[in-house]
């Protein structure tokens, strides 16, 4: 079953449950996480049998934080075109392989109301990748240096992004 919620709407333990998953990815800085759920526009959670199995945003990233992924990526395009970012798509490793992640990125597009959005992956998460071009993202810029370990980050924007961005009509 797929829920989602604002997270206004979230309970507590939503909320806590949600920031576990995301720091079990162990991509993300730790620090403000939970201001950082607080601010997305929706969480996505995905249950089987009444256990949370996986979960997902549609983030509301601040201009900073566009700006440098866009910086970093050698993007063409501009921060301001992109309403959202989806993120922390994450599945229990004991329920991969059986497109959970399908799901939980479709839920979060659906909840964007079709508004430009883009998504970074690390550079060697082939299933991703997948996922992601399954449902209208496609690779843009270059491959960058994460700033947390040893790996690189790789940018994708919606097709329809793409598609409305300067120069690309």
């Amino acid at each position: 079953m797929i829920t989602v919620k604002k997270p206004s709407e979230c309970s507590a333990t939503e909320l806590q449950d949600f920031a576990a998953l995301v720091l079990a990815g162990g991509e993300v800085e730790p620090v403000g996480l939970d201001e950082r759920i607080k601010k997305a526009e929706a969480l996505v959670f995905l249950t089987q049998d009444g256990c949370l199995k996986g979960i997902a945003a549609v983030k509301n990233p601040e201009q900073d934080h566009k700006n440098g992924v866009l910086e970093k990526a050698q993007a063409s395009l501009q921060a301001n075109e992109f309403s959202f970012e989806l993120g922390w798509v994450f599945v229990f490793p004991s329920s991969r392989g059986i497109g959970l992640s399908h799901k939980l990125v479709q839920a979060a597009l659906t909840a964007t109301g079709g508004r430009a959005i883009f998504a970074t992956s690390r550079s060697d998460n082939t299933p991703m990748h997948k996922v992601l071009n399954a449902h209208g993202f496609s690779r843009h810029g270059r491959a960058y240096a994460s700033d947390r370990g040893n790996h690189n980050l790789v940018l994708f924007v919606s097709n329809a992004a793409k598609q409305d961005a300067p120069g690309m009509r």
